[in-house]
């Protein structure tokens, strides 16, 4: 998609060039200044999305926005902004053509946020929605014109009450467009000419993967093989793994793209076989895989030691350590998921001036949603990177006292603990602590204790099935009311809505 940014500040405009051309398959036309007099460049470049940030009630972005909708110019716009103005911009400007992410924005925010405008595009196609686009309605989960697109579904589709149906996905290693493009045309080749099955081949966006669906496949025998043939040449364009199941509803789609892609991760530990099915699955016996305590301590001493060369040896350590035997893959992206957390929270507890790193939480994101061998580990080791080149940064706390703090407050930070109850503890008074804390670490310990219970809760949500309220009690809060006032005060969203946008 062509993208304009509309930004009068210049290091903002180089980062969030530098996030699309690194993460989004968009294309950045111009970077422009602020006001109504930009309105003809913007008009001239014809974009598909205006990228900009809303810091006041009254600026030249929001008037420049104004002036676009009164002289009927169609825009959508991913708006950075706070929190607190969100509802005074939906006010103002035309319903759905905004999307908002927070004004201190991380990559893993920004590329949601064209995730979610890209999304909307692809679903209201101009008011003429495509098959495409109506697929990718059901798979969002918003229900409010679910039975319309099913209907249309089953109309473009024609499917009737007897028909058989098979979804396959398939997830390449190589998701460049130009690889996708070859990809799905060998696919249509192999299932879509000359077989008495209708077949459609649908490239889904937000790494969905490829949905192959088949249409009355009861009347076709040779359908299965054809489909396994057909992912054999996949595999000689790019690496793939896949997954497929037969079903008779078409308003299940969602819940089977769900199930199949929570089947892709037995690749990890049987790359041999070619399409994971239910059956396949479920014969499937593995031991569960238990964090490597030992190794863990090994990679937090690492970094206190400020020792790249450590946290590569410990960290390829650990790898071969998850495969050594076949666990079940689910524990081996938990045990996974720990190591790096753990890793993250000891360079921000050491650094508190540490930013927000776009590559670690993009990296930290795809390992939890990874579907093979292969991507877990090119991910985990970008992470790395990151922890080792971040580990020469940290702040040196040579202080014993705020140390033990620290390592009482990360075994701890789940129960009712004070500043008052530590300080007793090392043996030193309440005031002399905090004054330490603050001239340690740059910050004082209420917001430091407050930060690190949020930064725990968002992995839960990611990572749980456990609700909003078992969450909050789980990191410390008694609360629930008081724990969503801290999450959207940090996060400037609630725990709800940050659970709803990583659902996939």
């Amino acid at each position: 998609m062509r993208i304009v940014i509309v930004e009068n500040d210049i290091p903002v405009c180089r980062d969030f060039v530098g996030i699309i051309d690194k993460f989004a398959p968009h294309h950045v036309v111009t970077c422009i200044g602020c006001g109504k007099e930009n309105v003809n460049a913007v008009m001239r470049e014809k974009p598909d999305i205006i990228i900009t940030g809303i810091r006041a009630p009254k600026c030249d972005n929001l008037d420049m926005l104004l002036s676009l909708a009164a002289m009927g110019v169609a825009v959508n716009v991913l708006i950075a902004s706070r929190y607190t103005l969100v509802d005074y911009i939906k006010s103002v400007l035309k319903p759905g053509i905004a999307e908002f992410m927070p004004e201190s924005v991380s990559t893993e925010d920004f590329l949601d946020g064209l995730n979610r405008m890209e999304r909307k595009i692809s679903i209201r196609g101009q008011g003429n929605i495509t098959l495409q686009g109506m697929i990718l309605m059901l798979l969002s989960g918003n229900g409010t014109r679910r039975d319309e697109f099913i209907r249309g579904l089953k109309y473009e589709l024609n499917v009737h009450e007897n028909s058989l149906l098979s979804a396959v996905i398939i997830k390449p290693q190589d998701e460049s467009a130009e690889t996708t493009v070859r990809i799905m045309a060998s696919l249509r080749d192999c299932l879509c000419k000359n077989s008495r099955t209708k077949c459609h081949v649908l490239h889904l966006p937000f790494h969905y993967g490829i949905l192959v669906l088949g249409i009355d496949v009861q009347n076709d025998d040779s359908y299965r093989s054809r489909v396994i043939s057909a992912i054999g040449n996949v595999r000689s364009i790019s690496g793939c793994v896949a997954a497929g199941r037969r079903f008779n509803r078409l308003e299940s789609l969602e819940e089977i793209v769900i199930s199949l892609r929570s089947m892709l991760i037995y690749s990890m530990v049987c790359e041999e076989i070619i399409i994971f099915d239910c059956d396949v699955v479920a014969s499937m016996k593995y031991r569960e895989a238990t964090y490597p305590t030992s190794l863990g301590e090994q990679m937090i001493q690492a970094i206190a030691n400020k020792s790249a060369e450590q946290i590569y040896a410990v960290s390829s350590i650990f790898k071969a350590e998850m495969f050594k035997v076949k666990y079940d893959p689910k524990s081996i992206v938990n045990c996974f998921n720990q190591y790096l957390y753990n890793a993250y929270r000891t360079i921000r507890e050491h650094n508190t001036h540490s930013p927000e790193s776009f590559i670690y939480h993009d990296c930290f994101k795809k390992v939890t949603e990874c579907s093979d061998k292969q991507e877990l580990i090119r991910n985990f080791d970008l992470a790395v990177q990151w922890i080792a080149s971040e580990s020469e940064k940290i702040t040196d706390v040579h202080n014993l006292i705020i140390i033990k703090a620290i390592n009482y407050l990360r075994d701890h930070y789940n129960e009712n603990i004070s500043l008052g109850q530590i300080a007793d503890i090392l043996g030193v008074t309440p005031e002399y602590l905090s004054a330490l804390f603050n001239r340690e670490m740059n910050i004082n310990f209420s917001k430091f204790l407050k930060n690190f219970r949020i930064s725990s809760a968002k992995k839960l949500l990611l990572t749980d099935t456990q609700k909003v309220q078992e969450i909050a009690e789980a990191v410390g809060f008694s609360d629930p009311k008081y724990f969503n006032r801290v999450f959207k005060e940090v996060c400037g969203e609630s725990p709800t809505s940050y659970k709803k946008r990583h659902r996939y």
